[in-house]
């Protein structure tokens, strides 16, 4: 059985996005005290202003079921960087 996880982003102006999926068990980058290894790109490109809807089948850049467990979804655009938290549970 396929299953999505939405979450919603909202961005302040127009800009060139990209949303990204990690959890912290790797060690590719510092954010907030937490070592984050990405997981997936959702999205790269152009967004306008307002909220956004992402789905994540919860697989990641490989194809691959993900884990349960703590991850982070980031929107980072030139302006802007918005990271939230979200417990995955299978």
């Amino acid at each position: 059985m396929m299953r999505f996880i939405l979450i919603t982003l909202f961005l302040f102006e127009f800009s060139i996005a990209q949303i990204n999926w990690s959890n912290v068990y790797g060690e590719t980058h510092m954010d907030e005290g937490w070592f984050i290894s990405k997981v997936k790109t959702l999205f790269i490109g152009q967004r306008s202003t307002g909220s956004h809807i992402v789905n994540w089948d919860g697989k990641n850049n490989v194809g691959k079921p993900v884990s349960a467990g703590l991850y982070f979804y980031t929107l980072d655009t030139p302006s802007n960087r918005q990271t939230k938290k979200l417990m995955l549970i299978k």
